[in-house]
Order: structure tokens, then sequence, then C-alpha cells
């Protein structure tokens, strides 16, 4: 169970604070794992727009 939080806790982290999910989305396109990289780029701007739209 605790390696399904470590996948889904990054992902958590860009819903609630997107400038914080981007940033480590960039981070972790330095590293190996590219593909969760970018997924975490797009939902924490997806997430970021969905914030903007909520306070607007």
């Amino acid at each position: 169970m605790s390696e399904r939080a470590n996948a889904i806790f990054p992902f958590a982290i860009a819903v609630v604070l997107p400038p914080a999910g981007l940033l480590l989305g960039l981070l972790a396109l330095t590293q190996e794992d590219r593909a969760v990289a970018l997924r975490l780029i797009v939902v924490s701007l997806l997430a970021a727009l969905v914030w903007l739209a909520l306070l607007v």
C-alpha cells in the first residue's frame, strides 16, 4: 500500500499546490522517469486552470 501512496503523493501536491507540482515535475525531468514528470507537469497545469476558474 505504501508504494501506491508514494506514487500518488506528488500528484496530490500538484492538485493542491500547482506551483509546487510544477516544480516537482521540472525537477523530475532531470531524473530517469520522464513519463511521470511530464504527467506531473500536465496535472499541475490543469489544476492551475481549475484553481483559476474557481477563484475568478
